[in-house]
């Protein structure tokens, strides 16, 4: 037990990685059997821009992101209600046009890139209870 005192930040780190692959598998396994696979990759990289242009604007990352991936979320739905073209041909449309936006956006402001990455990845050794 004191070896989880000692080193209680790679415990939760440990933890916290254990529980984001249960979640993120009993979802994935979910989203194939709807033909969305690539559903997660498009909001995640559609994200990527959002956290850039939050970046640029100086407003609060979380937040900006979090009411983007929901607009974005939501024109993705309509796109794919419209069935005018497949579904994962939307995401992929998606997909690629969320980092094509946040490599403009980057390319805007010096050093803007370095707290773009930073953001995005994040650490598993940052985890608090």
């Amino acid at each position: 037990m004191d070896f989880i005192n000692t080193l209680g930040f790679v415990y939760e780190g440990v933890l916290a990685g254990l529980l984001i692959a249960l979640s993120c598998s009993m979802v994935g396994v979910y989203l194939l059997m709807r033909r969305l696979s690539m559903l997660g990759a498009g909001i995640s990289h559609s994200a990527f821009g959002g956290i850039a242009i939050a970046f640029l604007l100086g407003l609060e990352p979380t937040l900006f992101t979090l009411f983007y991936v929901a607009l974005i979320s939501v024109l993705l739905q309509f796109l794919m209600d419209s069935k005018r073209l497949p579904s994962d041909t939307i995401l992929s449309l998606f997909f690629s046009f969320g980092t094509a936006l946040a490599v403009i956006v980057s390319a805007m402001k010096e050093n803007l890139s370095a707290n773009i990455y930073s953001y995005l990845f994040g650490s598993l050794l940052a985890v608090s209870k």
